[in-house]
């Protein structure tokens, strides 16, 4: 292999090594994947499922849960993604990080301990984590 037989692909400049060149090497791989798709169009099928169900495995081993294959899929069209700093998404649990009392004039603690009564059998995380800024 020398370096005269690999031409430099303009569109993502990545070097090829074709023997005919990267045009020539681009248009009998389309016809090949043209010819095994028409002689086992079920290769489409299962490498499809095969591929939803690599990317739902990688994504629940770093611990992100998606539910079903639609949705990951609706994740290749996302543009933005905003992300809070409760560290809800980060961490997995709510935080109470400020809080304004408002109306009559009770002290933080005063408050944060009505709060805490009145969420105290609740199991929902917020309720939780009020219950455990009281404390």
């Amino acid at each position: 292999h020398h370096d005269d037989d690999t031409e430099q692909d303009d569109d993502h400049g990545d070097y090829h090594a074709w023997w005919f060149g990267v045009e020539e090497g681009k248009k009998w791989t389309l016809q090949g994947l043209i010819i095994v798709m028409i002689a086992c169009p079920c290769v489409l099928t299962i490498s499809t499922l095969v591929m939803f169900a690599t990317g739902l495995a990688a994504t629940a081993k770093k611990r992100i849960i998606v539910k079903g294959r639609a949705r990951l899929e609706a994740l290749g069209s996302v543009k933005t993604i905003v992300l809070d700093k409760t560290g809800t998404l980060t961490q997995g649990e709510f935080q109470l990080n400020h809080l304004v009392v408002m109306g009559e004039r009770k002290m933080r603690r005063e408050v944060l301990e009505l709060v805490s009564v009145m969420e105290a059998l609740s199991s929902h995380p917020v309720a939780k984590t009020l219950v455990n800024a009281a404390n």
